[in-house]
């Protein structure tokens, strides 16, 4: 039998097929590469059990944003403890992987939902500790010109605040809690999300007692909210008595809600709404006519959407005042208006998560900060009517 090497033609292709080979060799090695590449990408990314997508694109879950604020608790808890941050569905070979810090609109999302002011107010972002909003104290008004060259005089009647009393202050608003030094990694990362709901419960509970009950005055309370700021205009009443000396009890009839929608000047009646507590929208709903009907439709109720009461949305909110049929002091307990007009939230600064060994040193526990800073103004006064307590 002949050899190989005794042809050149089937020697010229037998190095062709050994180049190609190598060329092979070279290219499957570079693919190797790659893969080897990606595979340590896809470590780096966060992971969740059973293959849940963790960041995820669109409408999000109720658990998103508790999710985002507990994963930021989590994380600040693991920081300190010297421990690397790592989603369910890590193995070991994932050592040393921390997952990003999440992203403040979850936990803004997360908060939207318990907090009233970041749903019907207007919120500004705050690029200092101040922001200059004067209030007005009266409106502006129009003026026709009979003759070309007339001049316009200028409304004495439209005031502004003052610089001083017209800035939106931002004050940090913080929740400390407690919790085990025995209490490990494992166990604070399957409590991600509820611990996101404890503490942004919190948080919109402190937002929201700010944006409606603050005094101003009192210690820790640096703003003044809806109910108790006086520049907003009591509604009249159609005593039940026919006397300056009515309850809430008293007060509270179908006649005078129909009177404080009344009297929101028309331009903001239609983006109006009303805002009182749990007790006070339950002596609402009691409300009957002289045949014992209740006056307020059962169609206006539907889950998951806000009641209406006279075609208006009704914000009920644990912070307003409760209802108290026997109060012997003025007191304001419905508020209607347009609060997108009327009301600024000032957002200063995000959601931040601290954690610390010393405050309960003597009890061995960890302290968990959870702050952020916020501010609060009306800034138009006359959009907005109160319904209140008469006492002589």
């Amino acid at each position: 039998m002949s050899n190989v090497n005794d042809k050149p033609e089937l020697h010229q292709v037998k190095d062709g097929i050994e180049a190609i080979k190598e060329g092979l060799e070279g290219r499957n090695a570079k693919i190797e590469e790659i893969e080897q590449r990606i595979d340590a990408l896809d470590e780096a990314l966060p992971r969740a059990a059973a293959a849940e997508k963790v960041y995820t694109t669109g409408d999000e879950s109720r658990d998103a944003g508790a999710k985002a604020l507990g994963a930021g608790i989590v994380s600040a808890f693991r920081k300190f403890s010297g421990a690397d941050y790592k989603r369910d569905g890590f193995n070991d070979s994932n050592a040393g992987v921390v997952v990003p810090t999440p992203t403040f609109a979850g936990i803004t999302r997360l908060l939207e939902e318990r907090s009233l002011p970041r749903q019907i107010s207007r919120v500004l972002p705050m690029t200092s500790q101040q922001l200059i909003v004067p209030t007005v104290t009266s409106i502006v008004s129009g003026q026709w010109i009979a003759n070309q060259g007339d001049s316009v005089t200028v409304d004495g009647s439209t005031t502004f605040g003052s610089k001083a009393g017209g800035t939106v202050t931002a004050e940090a608003v913080a929740v400390l809690g407690k919790i085990s030094r025995e209490l490990d990694d494992d166990a604070i990362v399957a409590m991600e999300t509820v611990l996101g709901e404890i503490y942004a419960d919190a948080l919109a509970n402190a937002e929201n007692a700010a944006f409606l009950t603050h005094d101003g005055v009192t210690s820790g309370q640096p703003f003044t909210g809806l109910f108790e700021d006086s520049n907003i205009s009591a509604s009249s009443l159609d005593t039940a008595a026919g006397a300056a000396s009515d309850t809430m009890a008293e007060v509270l009839t179908y006649s005078n809600l129909v009177s404080l929608l009344a009297e929101v000047p028309v331009m903001h009646q239609q983006r109006a709404g009303f805002i009182m507590s749990p007790s006070v929208w339950a002596q609402v709903q009691k409300l009957v006519d002289g045949d014992s009907r209740p006056l307020i439709n059962v169609n206006n109720f539907s889950e998951g959407v806000a009641p209406r009461l006279l075609g208006r949305p009704v914000y009920v909110n644990d912070q307003a005042p409760a209802f108290n049929a026997t109060t012997s002091a003025d007191q304001a307990f419905i508020l209607c208006g347009d609060y997108a007009t009327a009301c600024v939230m000032g957002d200063r600064q995000a959601v931040e998560v601290e954690v610390s060994d010393h405050v309960f040193m003597q009890t061995r526990e960890r302290a968990l900060l959870v702050s952020e800073r916020c501010g609060f103004k009306t800034i138009l006064p006359a959009a907005l009517r109160k319904l209140s307590t008469d006492i002589a």
